[in-house]
């Protein structure tokens, strides 16, 4: 099943996507406490791709994907990260 570009929703087509990503990052976030109140949400700081080798092992990963795709049989649309064109 293909999701929209969104996420939110099965796309109104058939299709076929590959998601890419680094399971051993480097990058650390970190979880504080926002006031002494218990009931207080935390502060959460993902700190997503923030060590240098992330970015080298993730466009590592890209260059995988790409090399190992498509599937004999399907023809691609797009490389762009967007099939459908759209903005945002």
């Amino acid at each position: 099943m293909a999701i929209s570009y969104d996420g939110k929703a099965a796309a109104n087509t058939h299709g076929f996507q590959a998601h890419v990503g680094y399971n051993l990052s480097k990058s650390r976030g970190n979880v504080t406490l926002r006031s002494a109140d218990p009931m207080a949400d935390p502060v959460i700081r993902f700190n997503y791709m923030s060590h240098p080798e992330d970015w080298e092992k993730f466009r590592h990963c890209v260059r995988l994907t790409r090399r190992n795709l498509p599937p004999a049989g399907v023809r691609p649309v797009s490389w762009s990260g967007n099939p459908a064109g759209r903005k945002g």
